[in-house]
């Protein structure tokens, strides 16, 4: 990256930690233009030459929050994994204040795109037509609205907890714990190939109520 697109993009970035800052204060709706150059050091023409709103902003945040996702994602993490699951975790209590920040503003549906679009690409593409696709949207909600509950209720639980908690949710619906095996294939419903076994990673934790699972 030459050196002045690094330097806009820090500049980018000091407007969007102001931002931060000043939903601690006030809801986003209420937050000027005037109040964001004024607590980011940032000059007015800078904020327009990048943004042309507030609105503006907030959608640099979000997109800049899906990459930097996408870039600490583990290398090999098979979807829906202990691992997969536990960087989500992790990476969204270290983006607090911004998820946070995000839905209190009404930018949920956004912010839910962002959780979405994350599934599909762990996934890859499905054909419009199977059933199976509707599975993306279901783990993308269910894990948007416990992310949500979890952040503002203050990170009782740890991040560890979290994903135990969620994966065992999921696999009690059909199709749910299968799609844990390597590379998210349905190999684990008939417990893998010949001579192999089903991934059980997730529910090897402690106080597990179900057990050793039944293949």
């Amino acid at each position: 990256m030459d050196k002045r697109k690094e330097a806009n993009l820090q500049v980018k970035d000091r407007l969007f930690q102001a931002l931060l800052e000043l939903a601690q204060e006030k809801d986003l709706s209420q937050v000027k233009v005037t109040e964001l150059v004024g607590r980011s050091g940032v000059a007015r023409a800078s904020f327009y030459r990048n943004f042309g709103s507030v609105e503006g902003l907030v959608d640099y945040g979000i997109r800049r929050m899906a990459r930097l996702y996408h870039e600490g994602m583990p290398v090999g993490a098979a979807p829906r994994s202990r691992q997969a699951v536990l960087y989500q975790f992790r990476f969204y209590r270290d983006h607090s204040d911004a998820v946070l920040a995000f839905h209190r503003a009404h930018a949920a549906i956004t912010l839910l795109d962002v959780v979405t679009d994350c599934e599909i690409a762990a996934h890859g593409d499905m054909p419009a037509a199977s059933l199976e696709r509707y599975q993306l949207y279901f783990y993308a909600g269910a894990f948007y609205n416990m992310l949500v509950c979890w952040l503002e209720s203050g990170l009782r639980e740890t991040p560890e907890a979290l994903a135990d908690e969620f994966l065992r949710l999921s696999a009690c619906h059909p199709g749910g714990a299968q799609r844990t095996g390597a590379g998210g294939s349905r190999q684990a419903q008939a417990g893998g190939p010949a001579g192999e076994a089903p991934d059980l990673e997730y529910q090897t934790g402690a106080g597990d109520p179900r057990g050793p699972a039944q293949s």
